[in-house]
């Protein structure tokens, strides 16, 4: 398992993963990231660049990316920037053919976008929000798979990695959005493994856990 460090703001930290030295894993691996012109996702792509992979950030926000380049190149990192809205599956396909292109292929894939802007209680909720973060959330972490996979094949290996919480495994008051954004997760993650057959190597949901050193 590999060891992952990286800081979100100058007094938090996100760990995930085990021992292990991760610059062996990474060194040369083509990486797709998405949801990674920000937080969790922009760390793990700068983290990821450091160690020697080469990054595909996908993300909305053309600004977010282009930010997230720059820090990666002023690393010499390799990133391509591909605007994308995970929820739109024709943009999915063009984003991770593009992705491909560009990398040479895919070796790992990290499912990290996702949101969502319903907070009420069901009988209170807006059955449109529950659709576009259900359109986010399980539709595109889906897609982002559904289109990776074919080159995961074709090189004879790969992972996927699905960002998750632990909010995910049970229904909060509190915590509706972080539940409906992460529970899919776990689902995708063995049906991805299950209809690829031996060919993801390693497909798994990442729980990230934020502290504070104060």
């Amino acid at each position: 398992m590999m060891a992952l460090s990286f800081k979100l703001s100058e007094n938090s930290e996100v760990f995930t993963g085990g021992g292990g030295d991760m610059s062996k894993e990474l060194a040369g691996r083509r990486i797709l990231i998405t949801g990674g012109g920000r937080g969790i996702g922009r760390a793990i792509a700068l983290a990821s660049a450091r160690e020697g992979a080469r990054v595909a950030i996908a993300a909305r926000s053309e600004d977010q990316l282009a930010s997230v380049t720059k820090e990666i190149q002023a690393v010499e990192g390799t990133a391509v920037p591909l605007v994308c809205d995970v929820a739109d599956v024709s943009q999915v396909e063009r984003m991770v053919g593009d992705a491909a292109n560009a990398l040479g292929s895919i070796d790992i894939l990290v499912n990290n976008a996702g949101g969502g802007t319903e907070s009420a209680p069901v009988a209170e909720s807006t059955p449109q929000l529950w659709i576009e973060c259900i359109s986010v959330n399980l539709v595109g972490t889906y897609a982002c798979a559904r289109f990776v996979l074919p080159h995961m094949i074709a090189n004879g290996g790969g992972k996927i990695i699905n960002i998750g919480s632990g909010m995910g495994h049970e229904a909060r008051p509190a915590a509706r959005r972080t539940t409906r954004r992460r529970l899919p997760c776990g689902c995708l993650r063995s049906v991805s493994r299950w209809r690829s057959g031996s060919t993801v190597s390693r497909s798994m949901r990442l729980c990230p856990v934020l502290f504070s050193r104060h």
